[in-house]
């Protein structure tokens, strides 16, 4: 479990709380129903050609003990808990802070606190989170970067931590003629251009696809286009990534890979 938990930047449990505090979180879980995604070909009743199994929502629920020494202060404390959670609010940073140091947050909306049951004082409620994505995120980005030789394979470590594989930001900075990044012997980002010097290319595979060119010369910003069809622009698996960068030329020019570390579990 973690030890802070923050939403709106208000503290809504610590685990060094005790039993006069009045709040104790028992347990958190996600609750992602997901969605066969089947399309159909030629006429309604044709061949059906299965896409994907994706989440249709995702929310977070947590199981609260509120309430300690008498029916006032129960009802107090849970007016208190509703009031963090109003939905006036609106889109607002859940974070968590684990005892081993892993800070984490996802941009989530409350729905109203749900009353489960009464044991003597207290009030066992269930809170509802409905969130942006099916996992939190780490609070600060990882980097790592390395020079291109021309066609001479130079390999960069790009370790990713997390439960989740993770999709990266690329920065290429020239100059680089052509770039290529391969893994694993699959080819993650090859480029149809030549980013000069002075000039900087900013590949986010975060979302959508983007490709932003900026610097010295450059009348054109969308660089989405310039791209050979073979890249994958795949996300990165959790652990170790060895990417190896060639290009038709350029020795001074370099990349930089920044990656979020995605978590599942909030539990160290």
């Amino acid at each position: 479990m973690p030890n802070v938990l923050r939403f709106n930047d208000q503290i809504i449990w610590r685990s060094d709380w005790d039993a006069s505090d009045g709040i104790n979180v028992v347990q958190t879980r996600w609750v992602t129903p997901r969605d066969i995604v089947i399309d159909r070909i030629g006429s309604y009743d044709g061949q059906g050609v299965y896409r994907s199994s994706a989440p249709i929502e995702a929310v977070f629920q947590m199981d609260v003990w509120v309430g300690y020494n008498s029916f006032n202060d129960s009802g107090d404390i849970y007016r208190t808990w509703k009031t963090w959670h109003s939905p006036s609010i609106g889109r607002a940073l859940l974070k968590f802070s684990r005892d081993d140091g892993v800070q984490m947050q996802c941009y989530m909306i409350a729905r109203a606190p749900k009353e489960a049951s009464r044991t003597g004082y207290r009030r066992m409620i269930t809170q509802e989170y409905e969130a942006e994505t099916p996992w939190f995120t780490a609070t600060s980005v990882s980097t790592a970067s390395d020079s291109f030789n021309g066609t001479s394979p130079v390999n960069l470590s790009v370790p990713v931590a997390g439960d989740l594989a993770t999709r990266p930001v690329y920065t290429i900075t020239g100059p680089v003629e052509n770039g290529k990044i391969t893994m694993g012997g699959e080819t993650l980002v090859e480029l149809t251009m030549n980013v000069l010097s002075g000039q900087t290319l900013v590949i986010d595979c975060t979302r959508l696809i983007t490709m932003t060119w900026s610097g010295t010369g450059v009348t054109d910003s969308n660089a989405l286009g310039y791209f050979d069809s073979s890249s994958l622009f795949s996300p990165l698996p959790v652990g170790d990534n060895t990417l190896v960068l060639t290009a038709a030329a350029g020795s001074t020019g370099s990349l930089s890979v920044q990656t979020t570390a995605l978590y599942e579990e909030i539990g160290a």
